[in-house]
């Protein structure tokens, strides 16, 4: 064996036994870590069009490295990985909106009117749904969304809540002048609606504009079960079944209704009737 000790010399070594020493080979021996690209070649067009096209960021590593090298370059020389594609895509999105939101504080706004509306939409993660509130905010001829929020559930404090804080997160509480909203009991409700209590929030009277289409489906509802009788499923068995319009005339044709139109007014109605429908 090979034995020193801190009396002998280098000279008492047995260098015979060096022989018996096994030899590492260089596979084994530690290798220098290969260093990782760093040129970029993410751009805020290109992220934007991966968003808009809905690639994942694992998706992006693929199509990317295999752009590069059709171009002839090499990938190694390039950041190309799901970590630093997901960063740059956040970096550039979060740079983006607080862009929207200067642009949007800069402008001179007076009386802004609040709108806000619920919807059942598919979860970004799972096949589950999810209660999402957009809300936002006009002035001037100006609409801009100020987010979409998700809500546990849609009574009237969590949407008032959720409105409140994104007005808040945006500065925007002493521009709002009316509130624009459906008229569903969770928005319009005397003590807990969701109007009552953004007023609260906000400390100061507000104008209502409650939805008018909503209204007028209420009157219409109406109407059709006074003619038609009630339904009790969203299936309506008349338009299941469907319509043989040689049975029915449009309301115009009506007696009594062309007693209080004149020709010309019949005419000119018709015709945008008629226009309205071939642009849709």
């Amino acid at each position: 064996m090979l034995t020193t000790s801190s009396s002998s010399s280098s000279e008492d070594l047995d260098f015979c036994d060096l022989e018996e020493v096994p030899r590492v080979s260089k596979d084994l021996l530690p290798q220098a870590k290969r260093k990782r690209g760093r040129r970029t070649i993410i751009t805020p067009k290109l992220a934007a069009a991966l968003d808009k096209c809905k690639i994942s960021d694992r998706n992006a590593v693929h199509i990317l490295a295999a752009a590069i090298e059709a171009l002839g370059y090499n990938v190694e020389n390039f950041a190309i990985n799901r970590c630093s594609i997901h960063n740059f895509r956040e970096n550039l999105r979060e740079q983006k909106a607080a862009e929207i939101k200067n642009i949007f504080k800069d402008r001179k706004l007076h009386a802004a009117t609040l709108h806000w509306d619920g919807k059942l939409l598919p979860a970004l993660t799972g096949k589950e749904t999810v209660d999402r509130l957009s809300v936002i905010l006009s002035n001037c001829g100006t609409d801009q969304l100020l987010g979409i929020p998700s809500l546990q559930s849609g009574n009237g404090k969590k949407q008032a809540t959720a409105v409140c804080e994104t007005l808040a997160e945006w500065g925007l509480q002493d521009y709002v002048k009316a509130l624009v909203f459906d008229t569903t009991a969770s928005n319009t409700g005397t003590f807990k609606g969701a109007c009552v209590l953004i007023e609260n929030f906000l400390e100061k009277d507000l104008l209502y504009l409650p939805c008018r289409h909503h209204m007028y489906e209420i009157i219409l509802k109406a109407i059709y079960e006074e003619k038609m009788g009630k339904t009790t499923g969203p299936t309506v068995p008349i338009l299941k079944n469907g319509i043989n319009v040689n049975n029915f005339k449009t309301g115009i044709e009506h007696e009594k209704v062309k007693e209080n139109l004149d020709p010309v007014d019949v005419s000119r109605i018709l015709d945008f009737v008629q226009d309205a429908l071939q642009e849709l």
